[in-house]
């Protein structure tokens, strides 16, 4: 619109210019004479009579409910033309689906109009001659009725309306048989199809089954030669099959065999070569086979019943592992019971028994050495200080017997009655030093390096060395210790097997530092001086052996051995 709108004036009644300042609300931006028309233009109803009265007093500013009415206005006419423009498609459908129904209406009409005319006039061909035959003896019957010669002229008129129609019976027939025969066909056709075609097995002259391919016939040779358990002599091959024969027939799906059948009538049907049976095996190995599993195992129970006891936790088996293994066998390999038992008695080792027991019984608990390392002694040296004691326990034990022999005993349960003592034995760690030989070495060293003097004198068995009471006494040589104890002439006294041949004495001692068996080094403490036994006087008496007789024949010098550091 091209009305131009007045100025507000100012409060003297002057016209202001307008301000340049940003327009507020929705005219800042429906500044467009174009929109502005446009939405004046969409007002309808209320709104158009305020719109008119807008304009003519041309305020410049458009209501927010005139831009609201005009967007409703606009929705209305977008969703006014979609249901119209549905509305036609709609329309156009229903008129091309009419179309196309007509057009499919009429092809089967074209085609339905000559095959029923056809079922129509092939019905009237086979009827017509019935409805004739039937009109024929209603007149017949009629006739016997009505005419005096009764039942002879019905019979004449019947023969005269066959004679008459015989050429409607046979084009009658013309059509039943054809017809018969498309039937027929079409019934054998639907059983075979329904049915399906099977290859019929014969083997050895007798149908054994039906089977869906040959390959169901090469699996179940598979399976039975998997079955075929040969001997050590024999291996498995198909020696044992004859040649089958196959014949296709209709036959119901549900008769067919499978794989797995067909494997279990072969092996029926092959008894001559092979047959189900059950073979006894010794560690793996097969020794013999017959065809009675019950009775195979009836046997070896007898094998081992005289050995049964009836008492609790008796066990009895054999010690080999002998088992019963069902399969296919060939014929020519299976035996009588009696004769795989004499198999296995041939080798006495396949029927040792083993027998298994619990036997409760008090027992020694044996002593146990214990070894501490100990720097008071020199390597190599051993000694006890404290002795063992056995202990007592009561044991619950598996004993395993082997044909009487006990070849295992396995405590279950053990209950001490008394406590062991365990033998400490201390072992030396000291370094000897370079002055102290080794065990048997045959490098001596003098015993009492604190004497004060030694001496012998004729008929003395040794040499004597005197000393102060308890001055330590330690051994020439090493070795083991054979004696340390009393003795009426030589008092306490220790007696060394230098295990070369030589052995030395030392007698008169006030106590005793090792104990028999002990092993000893050169220059380890045994004893101390004193004067035991017959003695009149501190010293140590020394002798030197040649054997353990300790007899004189085999006394020796002492001083040929050792040598006093004083001279």
């Amino acid at each position: 619109m091209n009305e131009q709108h007045s100025l507000p004036p100012s409060q003297n009644g002057t016209p202001q210019p307008p301000k340049k300042e940003q327009k507020k609300g929705v005219t800042a931006i429906l500044d467009s004479q174009a929109i502005e028309k446009a939405l004046l233009n969409m007002q309808r109803g209320s709104n158009e009579a305020a719109v008119t009265e807008l304009r003519t007093k041309a305020s410049g500013t458009l209501p927010i409910r005139v831009v609201v009415n005009a967007l409703g206005q606009m929705l209305y006419r977008i969703g006014t033309q979609a249901e119209y423009l549905f509305v036609l498609l709609l329309r156009a459908a229903k008129r091309i689906s009419a179309a196309v129904f007509a057009v499919f209406a009429a092809v089967v009409a074209a085609f339905a109009a000559p095959v029923l005319h056809f079922f129509a006039s092939m019905m009237h061909d086979i009827t017509e001659p019935w409805r004739k035959i039937v009109q024929g003896l209603r007149s017949a019957r009629q006739t016997m009725r009505e005419s005096e010669e009764g039942r002879a002229a019905g019979l004449r008129q019947i023969k005269q309306g066959i004679r008459f129609n015989r050429h409607v019976l046979m084009g009658t027939l013309n059509w039943i048989f054809p017809v018969g025969a498309a039937l027929l066909f079409a019934f054998t056709a639907h059983q075979m199809l329904l049915n399906g075609f099977s290859l019929r097995v014969t083997y050895n002259g007798e149908v054994i089954g039906f089977v869906e391919a040959d390959t169901v016939w090469d699996s179940a040779v598979k399976i039975v030669n998997s079955r075929i358990i040969a001997s050590n002599d024999d291996a498995v091959n198909a020696d044992w099959l004859a040649k089958p024969s196959f014949s296709i027939v209709p036959v119901d799906p549900a008769a067919r065999s499978s794989a797995t059948v067909m494997a279990d009538t072969l092996i029926s049907q092959s008894s001559d070569q092979i047959q189900n049976a059950t073979g006894v095996t010794v560690d793996g190995a097969l020794v013999g086979v017959a065809e009675g599993a019950a009775e195979l195992q009836a046997a070896l129970d007898g094998l081992l019943a005289p050995y049964q006891t009836g008492a609790e936790g008796h066990e009895v088996s054999f010690a080999r592992d002998i088992q019963l293994v069902s399969g296919v066998y060939y014929t020519s390999s299976i035996h009588t019971v009696e004769e795989v038992v004499e198999m296995l008695r041939a080798n006495p080792e396949y029927l040792q028994v083993r027998t298994v027991d619990i036997e409760e019984y008090d027992a020694e608990i044996p002593v146990e050495v214990v070894e501490q390392p100990s720097d008071q002694y020199y390597v190599g040296v051993k000694r006890t200080i404290q002795r063992g004691k056995e202990g007592e326990q009561h044991v619950i034990a598996r004993v395993t017997r082997i044909d009487g022999t006990e070849v295992s005993r396995e405590p279950i349960e053990t209950t001490v009655l008394k406590e062991m003592q365990p033998e400490i034995v201390m072992v030396g760690t000291k370094e000897k030093l370079a002055s102290i030989g080794q065990v048997g070495s045959g490098q001596w060293t003098f015993p009492v390096p604190g004497y004060r003097s030694h001496g012998t004198y004729p008929g003395h068995r040794g040499h004597d060395i005197q000393a102060a009471y308890g001055t330590p006494i330690y051994a020439a040589e090493g070795g083991t210790v054979l004696k340390a104890e009393y003795h009426w002439s030589w008092g306490y006294y220790v007696l060394i097997d230098h295990h070369n041949g030589l052995y030395s004495l030392y007698g008169h001692c006030s106590s005793l530092a090792v104990v028999p068996g002990q092993e000893v080094a050169r220059g380890e403490l045994i004893s101390y001086v004193g004067s035991t036994g017959t003695s009149f006087g501190n010293h140590l008496h020394m002798e030197v052996w040649s054997d353990p007789s300790g007899s004189w024949s085999c006394l020796l010098d002492p001083l040929d051995f050792v040598t006093p550091p004083n001279g």
